[in-house]
């Protein structure tokens, strides 16, 4: 059995990164997604973090997972 390991961004490239901003619903489930392109990982973070509302969001980068930032209740 193969462990899937996801690389690190190849900023050396040139290339800017890509990166998707997925909506998850209370049961988990991806309900949508948003498409950014930032420069870093955390100019994407700060745009996931306004897109908080309401619902969970994970911010991948192709196949890279970054991070899950949690809807916090008032």
């Amino acid at each position: 059995m193969t462990e899937s390991v996801a690389l690190p961004p190849d900023h050396g490239s040139g290339a800017v990164p890509e990166y998707r901003v997925y909506f998850v619903g209370p049961d988990g489930h991806f309900l949508n997604f948003k498409p950014l392109i930032c420069g870093s990982d955390d100019e994407a973070l700060a745009e996931a973090k306004q897109l908080v509302d309401g619902h969970a969001v994970e911010l991948w980068s192709g196949e890279r997972f970054i991070t899950k930032v949690k809807h916090e209740p008032e």
